[in-house]
């Protein structure tokens, strides 16, 4: 009878310890998968700075504008503009969207442009994700 109740306790400290270890290794693959999440969202920050700085057109204001017809189809997939000015020559009040897909990892895009009187402001989310783990990097300037 005793030992069968301290055979029971030693078995249910094990169990539970098991479980707890159980835990604990899925939460260290998640730590490691939110870190790929995020620099996949730091990734897409990134490449619209690089557009919209570096890929001006011929006498365009910016590169944003234009991003869906400077970036290759499959870097920039289901690339769309919308509003009432996406003209890269002068590119005020504009929302672009997008995604990428590279090395198992994903960012989803939307970029937007709003002015307001001479005052534009840009501002980007891009959203990481690898593995069911999600996360979001919002930047303005």
């Amino acid at each position: 009878m005793l030992t069968s109740l301290i055979m029971s306790v030693v078995l249910a400290i094990g169990l539970g310890l098991s479980v707890i270890l159980i835990q604990q290794t899925k939460m260290m693959a998640g730590i490691g998968y939110s870190v790929k999440a995020f620099f996949a969202a730091e990734s897409g920050i990134e490449k619209v700075l690089f557009y919209d700085h570096k890929k001006i057109p011929a006498e365009g204001k910016r590169g944003l504008c234009d991003i869906c017809n400077q970036c290759l189809a499959e870097e920039c997939q289901n690339c769309q503009t919308a509003g009432t000015d996406c003209l890269p020559t002068s590119c005020k009040n504009c929302t672009i969207t997008f995604y990428t897909v590279f090395d198992g990892k994903r960012y989803d895009i939307t970029a937007k442009v709003e002015t307001i009187d001479t005052t534009s402001t840009t501002t980007i989310k891009s959203i990481g994700n690898y593995k069911e783990i999600k996360r979001a990097i919002e930047t303005k300037y």
